[in-house]
């Protein structure tokens, strides 16, 4: 946006009258302005030269920088002047190396920085305490935890400073962390590093004076019933943010929300139970949200949500995701519980509308089509989706609910010794049948599952029920049965995935060592340092790591040498290329000769004819699973199975 030439006077003499009274200098300018804006400041013709908002943002930064050095002069006669006209920058959860590293960049800034730095939260908290600070640093490593949950923590341990958080490569690898500011470790020099700092504090100033505040006076500001904004005081507060995206050239999301059926609920509990899920809704709406974010009630069960940021990228569709998912659990009111779901429609500043009424207006109509769609689902407006995607949208909210509805289910395909036909262990294997779906492939499930943060909850529901069946066959004289359960990625990156193995294996007093826990190689190329720690603390409590689809990744060598792997599995795709009676591909007797050597043991998967079972015994592999055998069955089915003794082949069309 470009401003008024009045505007730019405004603010060109304000700046000079800071220089004047030296509360700024050369060197806060050079920190925070370039080579042409420098140029332009310097000649007397730039008073008539329409400056960029980005350049007028800056100009505003340091015109605030001043007026506080002017008060922090008077009190602090007895420090010395760099520190008094110091920015004080917290660093934290940086490394060592890094802490020294980022210190002495910032040492050798033009303008002056104090720096102090935290290696924990709680550590933050005490300094925080002790000290003012004008911006904080955070190291965001965000294969050890979510990138949104490690700044919504940092955001409330520093109660409200300025926050910029460094990380390893790009800024757009994060999801939804558009609403932060974000940048590169590592790609700035000291003018770089410090012309950011001046922006984020510059920014956040800026974003404070739009924010509404928690309370306001009698009136029509907050609504009755929830306390969040009005409909009659948002549409000014959305005013403000636009203006505020236009001239800093941000981008905004309205979310407008429809809780599914609340008229029908008022009919049938009451007016007093419908108010009390209204108020219980508008409470955890407020937690899946950001402090950064507006959150309104507009009315007849319908709340309207506004974020904002640079690059807003997958923000509103993860923070829709999350409205969902927070509404999806049960409402207890006196004592009964009640289901609720929520529809919402999304538009985007500035590219489906410029103005407060057309975004409004837009998400709204998003928010039929997500209705039409089947409810609890979002969508964004003006995006036509093919039948596949359409059908991605309705799986993410059925599987909202599919464990508390009781719709997943653990089928176990045994796991044969092929020369005596023995059952020797056994897969869990994930189903899910749906009323509305039907039955959904774990392989379409689970990775929408992980998108929308359900796969945690549904691993440790999976890794409880897998153990509690193996008691009952322990139970039933089948205690050395081998129990193989699979986890994924997004586990491997969960700090919960340690607890949720211990706490299974103990509460079922399961053996630690008949349980595997079977990963793939891209798991382990995505945490590398997550799951080296991960299973080295299983390893050392007896429970088995197994490799899956081994041989389809680009190193997998370097896994098993890294890696405490006691088992390979060998992935179905290889095994079918056994066609005939001359033995094992060469791929294949090399995972043998591997797994010999190396003392592992090889489970062949995906076995499905007498001539894949004979080449793979002759190549040296003993235990296999597949249709020659059995498919994966009910818990019933596979105790009966185990009674009836060995396994004959059978025909992979049974």
């Amino acid at each position: 946006m470009k401003s008024s030439l009045g505007q730019q006077e405004q603010i060109l003499r304000a700046l000079e009258a800071h220089l004047e009274t030296e509360r700024l200098g050369l060197s806060d300018l050079e920190a925070r302005l370039d080579r042409e804006e420098m140029r332009l400041l310097r000649e007397t013709s730039g008073r008539q030269t329409q400056w960029s908002a980005q350049t007028l943002e800056r100009m505003e930064t340091l015109i605030a920088l001043g007026e506080r050095r002017r008060a922090e002069l008077r009190p602090r006669a007895d420090v010395g002047a760099r520190e008094m006209l110091a920015t004080r920058v917290l660093l934290v959860g940086f490394p060592a190396a890094e802490r020294r590293r980022h210190a002495a960049l910032l040492e050798g800034a033009p303008s002056p920085f104090l720096v102090r730095a935290a290696t924990s939260i709680d550590e933050v908290r005490t300094l925080v305490a002790q000290s003012e600070f004008d911006v904080a640093l955070l190291n965001l490593v965000p294969t050890d935890e979510s990138g949104a949950s490690q700044l919504a923590r940092a955001e409330t341990a520093t109660g409200g400073i300025p926050l910029l958080a460094l990380v390893e490569g790009a800024r757009s690898e994060l999801g939804d962390l558009g609403v932060y500011d974000v940048v590169p470790k590592d790609g700035f020099d000291a003018a770089g590093l410090a012309r950011e700092i001046g922006r984020c504090i510059g920014r956040r100033r800026a974003a404070d004076a739009l924010r509404p505040p928690e309370k306001d006076g009698p009136g029509p500001a907050r609504d009755a019933a929830t306390g969040l904004l009005s409909e009659a005081s948002v549409r000014e507060h959305l005013d403000r943010i636009l203006h505020h995206a236009q001239r800093y050239e941000e981008q905004a999301a309205v979310l407008v929300l429809e809780l599914d059926r609340l008229e029908a609920f008022t009919r049938r509990l009451g007016r007093d139970v419908a108010d009390s899920l209204l108020i219980t809704a508008a409470d955890r709406l407020r937690g899946a949200l950001r402090k950064s974010d507006v959150l309104a009630h507009l009315g007849d069960g319908r709340f309207l949500a506004v974020l904002q940021g640079r690059e807003l990228d997958y923000a509103p569709a993860r923070a829709a995701e999350r409205m969902l998912e927070c509404l999806s659990r049960s409402f207890v009111v006196d004592g009964d519980e009640h289901d609720m779901s929520a529809s919402v429609g999304i538009s985007l500043y500035p590219r489906d509308a410029k103005e407060a009424g057309a975004l409004l207006r837009h998400a709204s109509t998003a928010l039929d089509a997500a209705r039409a769609a089947g409810r609890n689902c979002y969508r964004f407006y003006g995006h036509t989706e093919s039948a596949s995607e359409a059908r991605r949208h309705v799986i993410a909210g059925r599987v909202r609910g599919a464990l508390s509805r009781g719709d997943l289910r653990l089928h176990y395909q045994p796991r044969v010794d092929a020369g005596s036909g023995a059952i020797v262990g056994v897969e869990a294997l994930l189903r899910w049948d749906d009323e509305k779906l039907g039955r959904v492939s774990p392989a379409e499930f689970v990775p929408i599952a992980e998108r929308s943060g359900q796969m945690d909850e549904i691993g440790s529901w999976v890794m409880r029920e897998a153990c509690l069946a193996h008691r009952r066959w322990r139970e039933a004289g089948f205690g050395g049965l081998r129990l193989s359960v699979n986890v994924s990625a997004l586990q491997v990156q969960s700090t919960s995935l340690r607890d949720a193995v211990v706490d299974a294996v103990t509460d079922t007093q399961l053996p630690p060592n008949v349980l595997e826990v079977e990963l793939t190689e891209t798991a382990l190329v995505d945490n590398q340092n997550t799951a080296a720690k991960l299973f080295r603390e299983l390893s050392e409590i007896g429970v088995t790591l197994s490799l899956d689809d081994f041989g389809t990744g680009h190193s997998a060598l370097s896994y098993v040498r890294t890696f405490p792997v006691r088992i390979l599995k060998i992935d179905p795709s290889f095994v079918r290329e056994i066609t005939h009676e001359e033995g094992c591909p060469r791929f294949v007797n090399g995972i043998l000769a591997l797994a010999r050597a190396l003392d592992l043991e090889v489970v062949a998967e995906g076995v499905e004819t007498e001539i894949q079972r004979d080449a793979l015994v002759a190549g040296g592999c003993r235990e296999m699973q597949g249709f020659l055998f059995s498919p994966g069955v009910p818990e019933d089915a596979l105790l009966e199975l185990l009674r009836a003794g060995p396994l004959p082949a059978r025909p992979a069309a049974d």
